[in-house]
């Protein structure tokens, strides 16, 4: 009647000029089921980083709490959650703790045995690091501070087809507003470098998102998958473009099984409404679309032993994902990987 998980996990990131990121996370997961249809949930997460960011400076010490405790009620058709989720950070030893509180609620009403309709509102902190800046962007220039982004809130809802076993799909539309949402500009002192620029103060950033994804499964041999995303930012109510974050995102990803031994992966990638931020001029600019077609073979020679050729951007296109740094044209890569 319970199910408990606790996860640790901790990572040091250094370079030889003295920057060092040292980021320790825990996670704890406990459910208790009160009868078939109601639950509880506790989910509560404790982040502490060290952060230097060259030779002789003293480390920034910064902690991260989060605690979202829930309840849930499931019926044959009916599926309700509600809870609370409080965030509690600081950065630097000696700076004042900052608590944040989110009600969270979500509904999802099946109108038939494949047909769910769904909703919910929400909010959370994220809490950023050199890593998951590093994670989108490698080039960026060494930071001397941190700022978490706050979606203080989120509001969504949407129609999504599940239980069957050749299709299932999702379309969905979620409104929220966030503080310190980062988005990356090239440096004023070194361009080939990326700083980041926070957006959202007093006055939040609206993002909305409409997002559509159908999955295909042909018995066991082929599975396709689309996914369309596109986002609106705005600030009092007038549209604008955040930097090196897309407009609308489209991938398209298929596996084809055409034996036990052999599966081909063919995939398309479409980005387009990307631009840059010139900090000197503090003008946009715009980049050109991205069309990314990539192929994959997999050959099993024996259970443990696998062959796999790959050709990756076969348009050929050198676009930029981000300013000044073109992607590479053609490529094929030849794998030999062994497990044990």
């Amino acid at each position: 009647h319970s199910d408990y998980k606790l996860t640790l996990d901790a990572g040091l990131l250094q370079n030889p000029a003295g920057l060092s990121e040292l980021i320790a996370k825990s996670h704890l997961f406990y459910s208790k089921d009160f009868s078939e249809k109601v639950k509880a949930r506790l989910d509560a997460d404790y982040i502490h980083g060290e952060y230097v960011s060259a030779l002789g400076n003293k480390p920034l010490m910064r902690s991260f709490y989060r605690l979202n405790p829930s309840m849930a009620y499931a019926s044959s058709r009916i599926r309700v959650n509600a809870g609370i989720l409080v965030a509690t950070e600081q950065e630097g030893a000696n700076a004042l703790a900052k608590t944040s509180i989110f009600p969270q609620f979500e509904l999802d009403f099946g109108a038939s045995d494949f047909i769910h309709l769904f909703g919910g509102i929400g909010g959370d902190v994220q809490f950023n690091t050199l890593k998951s800046f590093l994670a989108e962007n490698p080039w960026m220039a060494i930071p001397t501070r941190f700022t978490n982004t706050s979606q203080v809130g989120n509001l969504y809802g949407g129609i999504k087809g599940v239980g069957n076993k050749n299709v299932d799909f999702e379309i969905k539309y979620n409104y929220a507003e966030y503080s310190d949402l980062p988005t990356f500009i090239n440096s004023p002192s070194d361009a080939s470098k990326f700083e980041i620029m926070y957006i959202g103060g007093v006055q939040k950033i609206q993002v909305a998102n409409l997002i559509g994804q159908v999955n295909i499964h042909v018995s066991n041999s082929f599975t396709s998958s689309l996914k369309v995303d596109q986002a609106t930012y705005s600030l009092l109510n007038k549209a604008f473009q955040a930097s090196h974050r897309p407009g609308l995102t489209l991938s398209w990803t298929n596996t084809w099984k055409l034996s036990n031994k052999v599966f081909i992966s063919p995939d398309v990638y479409w980005m387009k409404d990307l631009f840059a931020l010139n900090p000197a001029q503090n003008q946009l600019i715009q980049l050109d679309d991205i069309v990314d077609l990539n192929f994959k073979i997999n050959y099993f020679v024996k259970r443990n032993v696998n062959l796999g050729l790959s050709g990756n951007n076969l348009l050929g296109k050198t676009y930029q994902r981000f300013n000044q740094y073109k992607n590479q044209g053609r490529q094929v890569n030849l794998t030999l990987a062994y497990s044990f």
